[in-house]
Order: C-alpha cells, then sequence, then structure tokens
C-alpha cells in the first residue's frame, strides 16, 4: 500500500476489468489533487475524479499521479464480466488459438488437431477450468501440457508440468490454487493426431470458467513458424527410449521444432505425421505423403487450411522415404518431384517465407540427402536451404536429441541472418 497524505494507493500496478459504457472509480481512497492519465482514450477515458468509462474492449493503462508519487492500473475493458466463456464459431479475443484448429459446432466445440496445437486464456481470479472433450481415445486418451504465467515452454522438465488426460467429455481443472489476480494459461496438445493409420485424434475445448472473470488473451507473436514433419517432429516416444510411440511415452511440446520455436517467441503450425514421408510411407506405400495432404485441416480431411503466410518453413521428411526407397517401383527421380512440388506449392502460399529443408536426425541416407540438395539446387531459390542434422539418435529422438537438434537449427537459421 502506497500513501501519500489522504491518497491511498493499493499497489504501485493493480489490474482490473471494467465492463465498457460503466463508469468505474480508479481505486483510490482520496482522489483530492491526483491527476489521472488513459494511455489510450480510445480504449478508456478517465475523469478529473478517476472515473474510468470503457470506450471499446481492449487493454490499456490508467495513471494516477501525486507529487512524486504514482500508480499504474492495467485496465481490460469487456462487454461484461463474464466468469465462464463458451466457445463459438464467431472470433473471440479471448482466446489465442495455436495450430490446425477449427470450431466444429457446439457439440464438439474447437477441435485442435496436431502436435502443439493448443490455446491462451488470462484471466483474474485463482483458478481456472475447462470443458474439453476428445475425439477418440482407442489409442489412448488425449495429454495436454498446462503452463502457467511465465513458466518456461522452451526447457521445462518432462515431469513437472501439469498434465491433462482428456479421457471423457467433462469438466477439467486446468489450474488451481492461485494468488488472485491476472494469470495467463497456456494449453498445448502433447500427443499427435495420427501415426501411421493409427488416429489419436484431436481434443476440443467446449468453455472455460474461473472464479473471477475472463480476460484478453496475450497477443500473438508476428513472427509464425510452419513444421512439417514425421514421427521425429511429432516427438515419438521421445520421453522414454525412442521404440514406440503411445500417449504416456510422447511429448510434442519437447522437440526440436517446438523447444525452438517457443524460445525465439515465435507462433508455430505443425503438421507431422509418424511414417510419413515426402513420396512414401517407411514400407513404400506411395499413399502416405505429407505434400498431398499438407493443404487440409488435418491428415485424410476433406476440409482444406488456409495458408499461414509464415515467416519461416522448416520441413524434416526423408527418414521413411529412405527406408521406401528399396520398394518396387519407388525411384529417387520421383522422391524429387514429389519435393519440387512441395517446395513451389509452400512458396507460392508462402512467398517471403524464408525455408529448411532439414533431415538427418536419425541418420542420413546419401542418396535422399543428395537428392534434397539438388532440388533445392534446381529451385535456384535464395530464402531456401538445407541443412543436414549432425546430432543423430539410437533411435527416434529424446528430448536431449531434440534440445541439441533445436541448437543446431537455431545456429542454421543465424548463419542465414534469418533471425
Amino acid at each position: 500500500t502506497v500513501v501519500v497524505s489522504k491518497v491511498t494507493l493499493p499497489v504501485t500496478t493493480y489490474n482490473m476489468t471494467i465492463v465498457k459504457d460503466e463508469p468505474t472509480a480508479f481505486p483510490l481512497a482520496d482522489t483530492t489533487g491526483v491527476t489521472f492519465t488513459s494511455a489510450n482514450t480510445a480504449i478508456v477515458t478517465v475523469a478529473s475524479d478517476g472515473k474510468m468509462t470503457g470506450v471499446s474492449e481492449g487493454v490499456t493503462t490508467v495513471t494516477a499521479v501525486k507529487g512524486n508519487m504514482d500508480a499504474t492500473v492495467t485496465v481490460s475493458v469487456v462487454k461484461s464480466k463474464d466468469a465462464t466463456v463458451t466457445l463459438t464459431a464467431t472470433a473471440d479475443e479471448r482466446f489465442a488459438f495455436y495450430g490446425r484448429t477449427k470450431f466444429q459446432g457446439a457439440s464438439v466445440g474447437q477441435a485442435f488437431y496436431y502436435t502443439a496445437s493448443g490455446f491462451d486464456v488470462t484471466f483474474f481470479g485463482t483458478q481456472l477450468k475447462a470443458v474439453l472433450k476428445p475425439q477418440t481415445t482407442a489409442n489412448g486418451a488425449p495429454k495436454l501440457s498446462v503452463y502457467v504465467d511465465n513458466e518456461s515452454m522452451t526447457y521445462a522438465s518432462t515431469t513437472g508440468n501439469r498434465v491433462i488426460s482428456v479421457s471423457t467429455e467433462k469438466e477439467y481443472t486446468l489450474v488451481s490454487g492461485l494468488t488472485e489476480g491476472w494469470h495467463t494459461v497456456k494449453v498445448r496438445k502433447r500427443t499427435p493426431y495420427q501415426g501411421g493409420d493409427k488416429v489419436f485424434g484431436y481434443f476440443a475445448l467446449k468453455s472455460v470458467s474461473t472464479d473471477g472473470f475472463i480476460g484478453y488473451a496475450p497477443r500473438k507473436s508476428d513472427f509464425h513458424i510452419d513444421f512439417y514433419g514425421d514421427s521425429i517432429t511429432s516427438g515419438y516416444g521421445n520421453l522414454t527410449d525412442g521404440a514406440s510411440e503411445t500417449v504416456d511415452n510422447t511429448d510434442g511440446n519437447m522437440t526440436y521444432a517446438t523447444v525452438l520455436a517457443n524460445k525465439l517467441g515465435a507462433s508455430y503450425n505443425v503438421v507431422s505425421v509418424s511414417g510419413w514421408g515426402i513420396a512414401w510411407r517407411g514400407n513404400g506405400n506411395p499413399n502416405y505423403s505429407i505434400p498431398d495432404q499438407h493443404k487440409k485441416l488435418y491428415i485424410n480431411s476433406s476440409e482444406t487450411y488456409g495458408s499461414n503466410n509464415a515467416d519461416l518453413i522448416v520441413i524434416n521428411l526423408g527418414t521413411n522415404d529412405a527406408s521406401g526407397l528399396s520398394t518396387a517401383g519407388n525411384t529417387i527421380d520421383y522422391f524429387k518431384q514429389k519435393y519440387t512440388t512441395f517446395l513451389t506449392d509452400l512458396r507460392e502460399a508462402n512467398p517471403n517465407a524464408y525455408i529448411v529443408c532439414s533431415y538427418g536426425m536419425m541418420g542420413t541416407n546419401s542418396t535422399i540427402l543428395t537428392a534434397i540438395n539438388e532440388v533445392v539446387t534446381e529451385k535456384a531459390d535464395s530464402k531456401i536451404s538445407v541443412l543436414n542434422f549432425t546430432k543423430v539418435g539410437t533411435a527416434h529422438p529424446l528430448v536431449e536429441d531434440h534440445k541439441a537438434s533445436a541448437t543446431e537449427l537455431e545456429n542454421h537459421l543465424r548463419s542465414k541472418n534469418i533471425i
């Protein structure tokens, strides 16, 4: 508490929510001799007596000054002080969505498909709950990681995060027991949408609720990355020995892709399916090609997904193609054709993006690596480069392997003056 003469300021920085068009007093015991200023009068105006009026929805600050003392209040202007918000098809600034996602109707909610997709919510209170729904639990219930306030998403503990297993449609407690105040919760999907033919499925968000008020989600980064990959990018078995992929031993929030993106503070989408490749599956089946599916909302979906106009695109494919290259009828020329078409499609949708064609986290097949280099050389695009990872795991990369590869990718980008 700050006391200046008869002016009592509750705290030097204070957060509050006011309802649009409903004048609300600045939190002072006595406004005598105090000067008030709004940082953005298009959002909040403030009268000489400290009465604040919300003009439009948004967030700004109001400052009170008397003598050499001051106090700043962060003010969120909302239509109403909602303790519960139900998702609809209408865009809502109280949520920030990550990954490929779509509102699939009131009975489903906002569906999140691939690895590391999810949402951010900011609220005033001590707890946050959400009604969540799985698409399927046939191969295990989808699992989510929950991060609160300033908790790092870059080198987080593989065991210390809050983990939610979405076993059925119900209300789940995302976080509780916090000190009353403003908090931001980030929820990200640990499990993949699909591996080979095995569907792990999406999770859907239907509503959120708190014991206080829902505020506005943090603004997403202007720097956006799209990742396209296979089991490596999905985090296949990275919590154990990399020998299998289950909902328990896989954390897609701890891959080279997500570690790098979170370290850079970037927004990102991940499109990855275990066993799939540029031209065919690891068993040589040509019907499992990421380039054939990348424009869709999710693998084998009938719905397309628009361009993200990415700033950076990372392709980490080729491992399964190397395994399937020995299958009768599969040729390296066909692989090059598919890779070339993929790059052409990505460039058309993302004209200003820098594209990294990476390969090698599970070993290097010289024929595949040579083909990738030849494709990039033939494209003659100064914003496309090749990265052959030198950190190779004994099987699928474990968390520490992913961290090392994230650093290698970061160094590659810095050498190209991309970051």
